[in-house]
């Protein structure tokens, strides 16, 4: 019995730990792109999702003149480990680092590291807008002329907590469709003039015509 206690308590403080493999902070979901802002055109993110991109993202390597990127919700399970009482400080707060980018279905493109910097409150989410596919490696990626092919980006984000335990998220994969050519043209309707992106023209994207 007395080692049984033991071993939940250990699990109780592994399950309260920022450190991998029983940490908090996970990536949630993918976001959809929000409307630009109808003053300033600038692209502004919850911390949460407004709304969740749902089914495939789609790039047009003929079209994209930037890295490919999306928005990702990371969620931080943990609860503050502040104490007023005792003036203990919260330790579980996140700071992600980088996010490894594998390419399923895309033999010429090789694992990434991609360095990023954004924080996770304790208890809290944030979104952060990450470049997935630099813009050099378009030419590398499976596209025919004409064609659609899907391919499945595997995702693991690295980073430390205040305590300065260093955690990693589990795998999170985020499938994209693939083409050269299928986003070109105007994307706004008859007589009616672009007036702003989120992020860019050729990929899953947000606009507004006037």
């Amino acid at each position: 019995m007395k080692t049984r206690s033991l071993i939940l308590a250990a699990l109780a403080l592994s399950l309260g730990s920022c450190s991998a493999p029983y940490n908090g902070v996970s990536m949630f979901e993918v976001c959809a792109f929000p409307s630009p802002d109808s003053s300033t055109g600038a692209c502004l993110y919850a911390a949460t999702c407004t709304n969740s991109l749902a089914g495939n993202s789609f790039l047009d390597v003929a079209t994209a003149g930037y890295d490919f990127v999306l928005p990702i919700q990371f969620n931080n399970q943990l609860a503050s480990s502040a104490d007023s009482t005792n003036g203990t400080v919260d330790a579980n707060t996140a700071y992600v680092q980088s996010i490894e980018v594998q390419y399923l279905g895309a033999n010429g493109l090789q694992p990434l590291t991609v360095p990023v910097t954004f924080t996770v409150p304790s208890g809290g989410s944030t979104t952060g807008v990450i470049p997935l596919i630099p813009v050099a490696d378009f030419a590398k990626l499976p596209v025919t002329a004409g064609g659609f092919t899907d391919i499945v980006l595997s995702l693991k984000a690295k980073g430390v907590c205040l305590s300065q335990e260093t955690f990693t998220t589990q795998t999170f994969q985020v499938p994209v469709t693939l083409c050269s050519g299928c986003l070109a043209g105007n994307p706004c309707p008859t007589g009616k003039t672009l007036q702003g992106v989120c992020p860019q023209l050729g990929q899953t994207a947000s606009v507004s015509c006037q």
